[in-house]
């Protein structure tokens, strides 16, 4: 259950046009929304976690490899999903 939540929320929140730095963010806090419940992403010091746990899967050759395929993967699933659109909004 908690998979397919964090699939549909990326598939809602990452979009085509968003940097790799932004796609990254958006998937920890989205994970941890998921996993921990939404108030923790908006309490005091959440952005500064969420920042410390996005810069360290920059910093992993791995992790950043992983996020780029889960970034590719979500971006704009919901504009594929629509008729005629991945012509002209996916690049």
């Amino acid at each position: 259950m908690k998979v397919d939540a964090f699939e549909k929320g990326l598939t809602q929140e990452l979009h085509p046009s968003d940097s790799i730095d932004e796609a990254v963010t958006k998937m920890v806090r989205m994970a941890l929304a998921i996993e921990f419940g939404a108030a923790l992403t908006r309490a005091k010091g959440a952005k500064k976690m969420i920042e410390t746990i996005a810069a360290g899967i920059m910093q992993d050759p791995t992790l950043r490899k992983q996020s780029l395929l889960i970034m590719d993967r979500y971006a704009g699933a919901e504009l594929r999903k629509t008729p005629g659109a991945e012509s002209s909004e996916i690049h």
